[in-house]
């Protein structure tokens, strides 16, 4: 019987890491995280997006996943200002990607300007 402690204590540790996020198979980069792709603990993390390929058996850590894009690089993007009762939309091109939220260069594509704004939504850009 004064054999089994020792045990229980050598295998501890493994079943603590036991709940964090692992792929369960390869995710590539710019893929939405479902339950099915990853054992553990993962109600945190799923609906993220990956920054990179993952390799299975690899712990997702904070740094592999981030807020679902909302623009892209290049892509064509509604600019929107509003002051007031007063909206003006235009067409733009995004010079940078990012999440709802993020501030983000954005090209008028009638004066060529280049203008800081805030990604509202898909493909949406608020300028002022």
């Amino acid at each position: 019987m004064r054999y089994i402690f020792p045990i229980l204590i050598l295998f501890a540790p493994a079943m603590a890491y036991a709940s964090e996020p692992t792929a369960n198979r390869t995710i590539p980069r710019g893929t939405q995280i479902t339950a099915a792709m990853v054992t553990g603990d993962a109600t945190e993390i799923l609906g993220l997006e990956t920054t990179r390929t993952i390799r299975s058996g690899t712990v997702i850590e904070g740094h592999l996943i981030r807020e679902p894009l909302a623009v892209e690089r290049n892509q064509v993007v509604t600019v929107v200002y509003k002051s007031g009762s007063l909206t003006i939309e235009t067409v733009g091109r995004a010079l940078d990607e990012g999440s709802s939220g993020a501030q983000i260069r954005v090209m008028n594509l009638d004066s060529r300007k280049s203008i800081m704004g805030r990604i509202t939504g898909p493909g949406e850009v608020e300028v002022g």
